[in-house]
């Protein structure tokens, strides 16, 4: 382990993290000269939105109210691994749904609804 205090200008150290959350960083980890660079990508714009849904759910079956365009806009707030977990959580939704459990319909719009809530506590908006 390194610490930041013992570095050296002759020594190199090349240090990455990530978060969904920069708000919840110490601001002493980020103050000057610590960090030469930060870089911060946003949040997917709509067609990326609509390219990872099309990743996430490739080979399930969607009802007519869960159209990938429709959940794209729907979900515009959410990051990529928010999009994976909704889709997944929404697949385990709609499995509940079979009648004798023997394969996954299609997903429709209430399995989106409650994966929202489940993953992200917030409520999809029309």
């Amino acid at each position: 382990m390194i610490e930041f205090s013992s570095l050296h200008a002759d020594q190199n150290a090349f240090l990455v993290g990530r978060t969904n959350h920069p708000d919840h960083i110490d601001p002493r980890v980020l103050r000057g000269g610590r960090f030469s660079e930060k870089i911060e990508i946003g949040l997917p714009g709509l067609a990326s939105r609509e390219r990872l849904l099309r990743k996430y759910l490739d080979g399930v079956a969607l009802g007519p109210d869960a159209g990938i365009r429709a959940l794209a806009d729907r979900l515009r707030d959410q990051s990529p691994a928010d999009l994976e977990a909704i889709s997944n959580t929404a697949r385990r939704f709609a499995f509940n749904r079979a009648p004798d459990g023997s394969g996954v319909p299609p997903l429709i719009g209430a399995d989106f609804e409650k994966a929202v809530q489940r993953v992200r506590g917030i409520v999809l908006q029309h």
